[in-house]
């Protein structure tokens, strides 16, 4: 609270709270460090605690593209990172895809197709972990370009690379690529709902994390 106390975002009744009781009642509580593991999982980048579900163990890798996972192998990725042996899940819940698409697809000689060929790529992976249960998360729609990030959000000095339309185009195909494969494979697929847009078709500020963010908000 301390830490947050002149950000915009932060409420005007903070005043009312006493700040030296709360840290009393912090150094008194117990505290954990892990969460049980479970046979369920959602494995992606920062993105994929939007995609939460009671039950679910979250393994959350900042800045992880979909790229160079499939590149190290996912089955390799998934268990270096979870800590959890893949041939003990019995659902997958798997979000990734918009770090890619905000900072490094459209830097490639056809963006459109290393899109189709990552997701065919990501089709023969998947299926070679033999999770009974996936879900493919849909990629966000891409907001106004006026929004501020921070920095962290950066890649070689840009908060991202490509026009809005460029993005969106890309959003697109690599939407209709996911619903593809799952349709194939018979596959769980996750699209975000049309109220998240505004009249311009853009991700809607309402719905992302305050007070600067590329995430959505926790609501």
């Amino acid at each position: 609270v301390k830490g947050r106390l002149h950000n915009k975002s932060t409420s005007l009744k903070v005043g009312d709270l006493n700040l030296e009781k709360l840290d009393e009642i912090c150094k008194k509580t117990l505290s954990f460090n892990h969460v049980e593991k479970s046979k369920k999982l959602c494995f992606g980048d920062s993105h994929c605690f939007s995609t939460y579900v009671p039950g679910y163990s979250v393994c959350r890798n900042d800045g992880l593209t979909l790229f160079s996972t499939l590149r190290d192998g996912l089955k390799n990725v998934i268990e270096d990172k979870s800590g959890l042996s893949v041939s003990s899940l019995s659902h997958l819940t798997f979000y990734m895809g918009n770090i890619d698409i905000r900072h490094h697809l459209m830097r490639q000689e056809n963006p459109l197709e290393k899109v189709h060929s990552m997701i065919i790529e990501l089709s023969h992976q998947l299926k070679s972990l033999n999770v009974p249960n996936i879900e493919i998360v849909n990629a966000l729609p891409i907001e106004d370009i006026s929004r501020k990030l921070p920095k962290t959000g950066y890649y070689k000095g840009t908060p991202y690379f490509g026009t809005w339309q460029e993005r969106t185009n890309l959003v697109n195909t690599f939407n209709a690529a996911v619903d593809k494969i799952c349709i194939e494979n018979k596959w769980d697929v996750f699209r975000w709902p049309e109220s998240f847009l505004n009249d311009k078709s853009e991700l809607d500020f309402e719905y992302m994390e305050r007070p600067k963010s590329v995430h959505l908000s926790p609501l």
